[in-house]
């Protein structure tokens, strides 16, 4: 039923695969627990579903119970809560939640520069979901710092039109625009047409 769950989704029948894993997580939560494998796997992609949907309040419990799962499992300092709290970050920042949000990217942040490096793929996606929680709050100076990381660690790890390099530096003009540095808001905008590696400063 999971299986069939996740080829619902790839045919784009979200509306039956959600029915689906939501019936798949209660049988497995009956029979299995909260904490076994296999229910954890139906719950990662029922939350994905969920986020899909735009349904964020059905989405948050669930990604915050996988959070505190994997805190629990392998301790705040360990690289695989990474990916959770940046999700459950997400979610909470889809429903204007930006301060919580700002306290678990907080976390997840000051971890992530402790013990990956800079062209790691997970803490560039973190530091850019983190750069947009800040420029929504308007915490601009903070906001150039993670989108600086994010900028510069896709440049060196991708290149300079990889996706996440281009959205980088279109979150980096975005924020220059609203902070009134127009000057530095046209250096990115430029720098999304160069071919080359630019590291930013």
């Amino acid at each position: 039923m999971h299986n069939l769950a996740g080829l619902l989704v790839k045919t784009d029948n979200k509306s039956e695969a959600c029915e689906l894993f939501e019936k798949v997580l209660e049988l497995r939560t009956n029979s299995l627990g909260r904490t076994h494998a296999q229910t954890i796997s139906t719950m990662d992609g029922l939350a994905d579903l969920y986020i899909a949907q735009h349904s964020f309040a059905k989405a948050e419990p669930l990604c915050r119970e996988m959070m505190d799962q994997a805190v629990g499992k392998a301790g705040e300092k360990n690289a695989s809560t990474l990916y959770p709290m940046s999700r459950y970050a997400h979610v909470l920042m889809m429903q204007n939640r930006l301060q919580e949000a700002k306290m678990t990217l907080e976390k997840a942040s000051a971890l992530a520069i402790k013990i990956l490096p800079l062209e790691n793929m997970d803490r560039i996606m973190l530091h850019a979901t983190f750069g947009k929680c800040l420029v929504a709050l308007k915490r601009f100076k903070e906001a150039e710092t993670q989108l600086l990381f994010c900028y510069n660690g896709s440049n060196e790890l991708n290149g300079m039109k990889h996706p996440m390099t281009t959205g980088a530096l279109s979150l980096l003009t975005r924020l220059y625009e609203l902070w009134d540095k127009p000057e530095k808001a046209a250096r990115y905008r430029a720098l999304m047409r160069s071919p080359v590696k630019t590291p930013a400063k």
